[in-house]
């Protein structure tokens, strides 16, 4: 059991990675989104971006409801992130 606790452990490390490199990225578009006068807020990028992990949950057998909470928590904090600019 603890050798499958260490597995988790290094998932949960590597989840925690690519948050950080995802929140750089949204940084990097919020410049660019206010160099361009852009709204921060883009609700039909937000659309397409849940249909995107609603199918790509069902192929991969995980928990649709599940994920798309998950992604609109992500999405959330992004929009936060970039208010901070």
């Amino acid at each position: 059991m603890e050798k499958l606790r260490q597995k988790i452990d290094q998932i949960d490390q590597q989840l925690l990675k690519l948050l950080q490199q995802r929140k750089e990225l949204v940084l990097q578009i919020a410049e660019l989104k206010k160099d361009s006068q852009l709204p921060l807020k883009q609700p039909e990028r937000e659309k397409i971006v849940l249909e995107k992990i609603a199918q790509l949950s069902a192929k991969l057998g995980l928990d649709q409801k599940f994920t798309q909470d998950l992604f609109k928590l992500i999405i959330k904090n992004s929009l936060q992130q970039q208010k901070l600019l």
